[in-house]
């Protein structure tokens, strides 16, 4: 090369060093990006592309912690947890799991959710069952990487809990209400029973108390109240339906059978110490010789109640509620407005006034089971009464009452017997006996039980000793009989 001037010169050098650089440069980059491909395809596992179950760069630093790590829970309670998840860029949360060496599915318990966000709580319900180990695991598994997860390890426990209903067992009409207490002891929050019933209905249901009513069919029928808590546990009552409409005569009706065929609670297994006795008590005056008496859904005092009527021997009815107990008595005669039965002047005969016939002791008033006409709302009864001055007289009188109320309501009441003979047997003998007179009044009652038939009452009077007659071979009990339409 040779130069012909000083810029020239240089101009040219330059040139020459321009293409030459430019050459050498090119082959340089290329060589150091060939090494560079390399280096980073060697630092991968593979070559392919797929994102599949990877997770992210951030992932790697993604942590899950469960709270509480352990808890006891009883069969059917109910506990909390909360899964934690750190450096989770997306915040995606949880899923959870049930798991366990003797369970699967609902028998290790039951999940509010299946998923959830960080710090959101979700809860665990218990099976109703011990599972045999009792362990359960509950994990919670990072929505981002699955590679990430904690548990808590749950024990489930036998519940303590016990329920007690009151009645256990009763009585009822047809449609009849029943009130029903049940007391859970051990119940974890408070959480109550459930009611259920075999037939009829509740009127209301509460945790602790229902109204149960009774199906318009007789029958058993079971009410059960179950804790919420834990399904395993519960009580029953056994409750018998019947359709009786009442028991208005004595032993039930004419043939004095004493049957009552619509009998459902009582059974030969039932009737023991442990399952049958006294439910309540309440007090009368004086003894109590007919049989009590007893009307179903009885309209009065302003509600439907069943009704038990008892006459004493103080010539007293009372009307009681069936059901209630402490007693609950509707109306007493001579007490609270009611009329009496025994005229002032009057009380009830004793034994002493029997003639030397001493089967009844010590008082005499009521003696004869009464009768009732559910058609009218009547009982009838006779009283037996003597004179407290003057001359000793006995009465023995026929009294009509209001079952609602106890008023006298009839034609027929006060209606004196003594001496009235309207049929006599037997009939044979009519005339000995209009010529020698019917028995002393104070040896004879009203004993045999009034009955109704027909529209007719028939009341029977009764003497209670043997009478001689002189023309009679032999003594002889005279029953004289009282025989009224009465409807």
């Amino acid at each position: 090369m040779s130069l012909t001037g000083g810029d020239q010169g240089v101009f040219t050098v330059m040139r020459v060093f321009t293409k030459s650089a430019v050459r050498a440069g090119l082959l340089f980059i290329l060589a150091l990006f060939s090494s560079f491909t390399l280096l980073l395809t060697g630092c991968g596992s593979s070559g392919s592309t797929s994102k599949s179950n990877s997770p992210s760069p951030s992932s790697s630093f993604i942590s899950v912690s469960v709270s509480p790590t352990a808890s006891s829970v009883q069969v059917s309670q109910a506990q909390g947890f909360t899964a934690t998840v750190t450096s989770d860029a997306q915040n995606r949360g949880v899923t959870w799991s049930l798991s366990g060496a003797s369970c699967s599915g609902a028998t290790c318990g039951t999940l509010s959710a299946t998923s959830s966000a960080s710090g959101a709580p979700i809860t665990y319900r218990a099976p109703t069952s011990v599972p045999t180990p009792p362990k359960v695991s509950l994990t919670a598994t990072s929505v981002s990487d699955n590679t990430r997860s904690a548990s808590a390890t749950i024990t489930v426990a036998a519940s303590n809990v016990s329920v007690i209903l009151t009645p256990l067992r009763g009585g009822l009409t047809v449609g009849q209400p029943l009130n029903f207490a049940a007391t859970i002891r051990n119940d974890v929050n408070n959480a109550g029973v459930a009611w259920s019933a075999t037939v009829g209905s509740f009127k209301s249901q509460l945790t602790s108390s229902a109204v149960y009513v009774a199906p318009a069919s007789p029958g058993m029928v079971t009410v059960t109240a179950t804790s919420v808590a834990d399904a395993t546990k519960s009580a029953s009552a056994s409750i018998g339906v019947t359709d009786l409409k009442g028991v208005f005569t004595y032993h039930n009706d004419l043939s004095r059978a004493g049957v009552n065929a619509q009998e459902h609670a009582l059974t030969n297994s039932s009737l023991t110490t442990a399952t049958f006795g006294k439910l309540f008590s309440c007090a009368v005056n004086a003894a109590i010789y007919a049989q009590p008496l007893w009307v179903a859904n009885l309209t009065i005092s302003g509600g439907t109640h069943n009704v038990v009527f008892v006459a004493t021997q103080h010539n007293t009815v009372y009307a009681f509620d069936a059901d209630a107990g402490p007693c609950m008595t509707y109306w007493q005669t001579g007490a609270n407005g009611v009329n009496s039965l025994v005229p002032s002047g009057e009380t009830w005969v004793t034994s002493a006034d029997e003639s030397g016939c001493a089967l009844v002791i010590p008082d005499i008033g009521i003696l004869g089971t009464p009768v009732i006409d559910p058609a009218t709302g009547t009982v009838y009864l006779v009283t037996n009464t003597k004179t407290t001055s003057g001359a000793l007289t006995f009465h023995q009188r026929l009294h009509a009452l209001d079952i609602t109320t106890g008023s006298e309501k009839s034609k027929w009441s006060r209606f004196d017997l003594v001496g009235l003979l309207l049929r006599l047997w037997p009939l044979s003998r009519l005339a000995d006996v209009l010529q020698r007179g019917v028995a002393p009044a104070g040896s004879r009652f009203q004993r045999v039980a009034e009955f109704l038939r027909g529209g007719y009452l028939d009341v029977w009077e009764w003497p209670c000793r043997r009478l001689k007659w002189k023309h009679l071979s032999r003594n002889r009990k005279w029953n004289l009989e009282w025989h009224r339409r009465v409807r």
